[in-house]
């Protein structure tokens, strides 16, 4: 599993950006369609 240790590190702000998204992603379904 990836850790956000190093980004933590370095930017508290983008680490935080990138744990919400990746939340995001596994709690909701992106359904995408092509025409």
């Amino acid at each position: 599993m990836f850790s956000f240790d190093n980004v933590k590190s370095y930017d508290p702000e983008v680490a935080s950006a990138m744990q919400q998204d990746l939340e995001r992603q596994r709690t909701h379904i992106e359904l995408c369609s092509r025409n």
